[in-house]
């Protein structure tokens, strides 16, 4: 699987078959494959599994349900770490890779790529007003530029000035307008 994976090749159906046994027993090399891009995905390419769900999602390309052919291999994906749905954690990934893939190229974020950030946005908000969110997590947060501007770029969150209170803004000279 890893030799498909490094050349780009849809593996055959007795690889995943193999080590699907495998990780009924309990094959601790399973878990090599982990943090791997190694199911192949039609129309995709190798997808890693923290981009994969047992139910459909609605975040794009970055979260798409196993394809039917390989629901079979059920104890494989489970052992690499496939959920039903995403967890906080994913959607902070999700977040980070949107605003990085935007952030590179100091471009806006708009379209679908925009709702999927509004997505990720709510779903984290509400994690946070349930105190769900893992301290690793909003380090992560912190340290990535999540946070829209004006042009609807990525921006570190400690790049932004609300104009909130009048007093603030005097000491910029009408800078913030």
């Amino acid at each position: 699987l890893l030799h498909c994976c490094k050349q780009g090749i849809d593996p055959h159906t007795f690889t995943y078959q193999i080590l699907n046994e495998r990780a009924q027993r309990g094959d601790a090399q399973i878990h090599r494959l982990r943090d791997v891009r190694c199911i192949w995905v039609d129309g995709q390419g190798f997808v890693g599994a923290n981009h994969l769900y047992w139910s459909p999602q609605q975040l794009g390309w970055y979260a798409l349900q196993i394809p039917a052919k390989l629901a079979q291999y059920k104890p494989l994906f489970d052992a690499l770490g496939v959920k039903n749905a995403p967890d906080t954690t994913d959607y902070v990934d999700i977040l980070i890779e949107i605003v990085g893939k935007h952030d590179e190229r100091a471009e806006p974020i708009e379209g679908t790529e925009r709702a999927l950030y509004e997505r990720c946005m709510a779903a984290i908000a509400v994690a946070d007003g349930l105190e769900a969110i893992g301290p690793e997590d909003l380090v992560r947060l912190r340290e990535a530029p999540i946070v829209l501007n004006l042009f609807n770029q990525a921006t570190y969150p400690d790049e932004i000035l609300l104009h909130d209170s009048e007093w603030y803004a005097g000491f910029f000279g009408g800078e913030l307008d």
